[in-house]
């Protein structure tokens, strides 16, 4: 919703890549969705943020009620 995110992921070296920046409005850590169990990478506040969560458990019944959000996910 405000500040920026990000995605981040460490080397076998142990170095850490930055792999995605996040702003508000944009989507992340939805493969949590499709049955991953983990997020594949870490998430870290660059900056003060509020980020809104939708639990991985209610995203099944909330896609199937509103067809038109499991459009904008994908």
């Amino acid at each position: 919703a405000a500040g920026q995110i990000a995605i981040v992921r460490q080397t076998g070296e142990g170095q850490e890549v930055i792999l995605r920046l996040i702003g508000p409005g944009e989507i992340f850590g939805g493969v949590v969705s499709w049955g991953v169990p983990t997020y594949p990478a870490s998430a870290r506040a660059v900056a003060e943020s509020i980020v809104l969560q939708l639990p991985a458990a209610a995203m099944p019944q909330l896609l199937a009620a509103h067809p038109a959000l499991a459009i904008a996910l994908l």
